[in-house]
């Protein structure tokens, strides 16, 4: 996205994806990335949701910038006051002191691992398998010793279904106001690939004719959430 593309919406784009600083509103959602030599690199302000990037970089330049409800291997935060939110985090997270991270499950950081490199973000309500590293306090759960006692952890990890929580997991209901901990919970999910978005039509009965002069009845059922 260059030139005079501020304010764009992409969305369901498998593929690398890249701003420049002149680009800013741009909103990211549903996207992924499965290429290694892709990472996604946004210089301006973003938004990015619901999306996930299991093998490359992530990098957020663009200050007041957010990532939400995403599944990501690395991210790195390059300005001040970027908001992270709900997401699952592979490997590391690289930071600025004003950034705030919150709901979010680390999974793989290990003591050889390059932890929050280059800030002092705040944390909240963040769950941390194997490791230790989370500061306590604000609802930090830190050093959970078993992939199982968080993530259902069962097949590719390549696999957004491998992120789901697990029955009975620690970040069940333990993130801000009761809600679950990672891509998966929140107001505004992560969708696991494969499923149709609801609402969704089901089915569609038009007849072959109308049966009157000036309308034409038909019959249609959709299913929704519930709430």
């Amino acid at each position: 996205f260059f030139g005079d593309s501020s304010d764009s919406t992409a969305t369901g784009f498998n593929a690398e994806l890249k701003s420049d600083a002149g680009v800013n509103g741009l909103i990211v959602d549903k996207c992924s990335n499965e290429n290694p030599a892709y990472g996604w690199n946004f210089q301006g302000q973003v938004t990015i949701t619901r999306s996930m990037n299991f093998s490359a970089n992530v990098t957020i330049s663009g200050a007041a910038s957010s990532i939400s409800n995403c599944i990501i291997s690395t991210l790195n935060l390059e300005a001040e006051n970027i908001i992270v939110d709900h997401c699952v985090i592979r490997n590391y997270i690289k930071t600025r002191d004003t950034c705030t991270i919150s709901n979010t499950i680390f999974h793989e950081i290990t003591a050889g691992t390059s932890w929050d490199q280059g800030g002092n973000a705040s944390y909240s309500y963040c769950v941390m398998i194997g490791a230790d590293f989370l500061p306590g306090g604000s609802g930090n759960i830190a050093g959970a010793q078993f992939i199982q006692n968080v993530l259902v952890g069962t097949g590719s990890a390549n696999s957004d279904a491998f992120y789901q929580l697990s029955e009975g997991s620690v970040a069940s209901g333990a993130g801000f106001g009761g809600a679950d901990i990672g891509a998966y919970g929140g107001t505004n999910p992560y969708v696991l690939s494969g499923v149709p978005g609801i609402p969704r039509l089901t089915r569609l009965t038009v007849p072959a004719t109308a049966t009157g002069l000036t309308a034409l009845t038909f019959e249609v059922e959709a299913e929704a959430f519930s709430k």
